[in-house]
């Protein structure tokens, strides 16, 4: 079976064969995980649209047309899901964005409850920052200090108070998973 080529295997996939998927699985894996990983970074994200994209092979398997390769569909596959994936954590990361701004908002009871669960975390996570860094974040987020005074206070410019924030808030958001994301957007807009 190994040395089948896709076309045929494919056949013995659409015939149910398990063994022939196992096979295609393995000849493409490391490949679509380096083409994934590599646009998006994220081992258990990577990890999560290999599984979609084998499981859509199997559950579309009786449809799926080739010519030659499995390939060409694969990495298609990869890429809409790619797509996908920006397209829905581009929502997640907003809600980060929008940390920068000080309009306090109103949330519900549920929301406070989960921020307080939450902010454990976050507090580990702003720990492991760089001194400095930490400093202006806390500064800013917990202290409501404008870029100014945090600047004046610190003695920097306030470009390098702006650049501090902006890299706390990349690293905080390359940290956190997609639920502690929602929860540290809620966080910030408590008193």
């Amino acid at each position: 079976m190994h040395s089948l080529a896709d076309n045929a295997l494919f056949q013995l996939v659409q015939q149910d064969n398990e063994r022939a998927f196992v096979q295609l699985f393995d000849r493409y894996k490391q490949q679509l995980y380096r083409q994934v990983f590599g646009r998006i970074g994220e081992v258990q994200a990577t990890q999560d649209i290999l599984q979609e994209i084998f499981i859509s092979v199997w559950r579309n398997r009786k449809t799926i047309e080739i010519s030659d390769s499995l390939a060409p569909y694969l990495f298609n596959a990869a890429r809409n899901l790619i797509l996908q994936f920006y397209l829905k954590n581009k929502q997640k990361l907003q809600y980060l964005d929008r940390l920068t701004i000080d309009e306090p908002w109103v949330h519900s009871a549920e929301d406070q409850l989960i921020a307080r669960e939450s902010k454990a975390i976050l507090d580990a996570e702003i720990g492991k920052l760089p001194e400095n860094m930490k400093k202006i974040f806390i500064l800013r987020k917990y202290q409501h200090q404008s870029i100014y005074e945090i600047a004046q206070q610190l003695g920097l410019s306030e470009q390098t108070v702006k650049n501090n924030l902006s890299i706390a808030l990349k690293i905080l958001r390359k940290r956190a998973t997609s639920k502690e994301l929602f929860l540290l957007y809620i966080l910030f807009w408590f008193p």
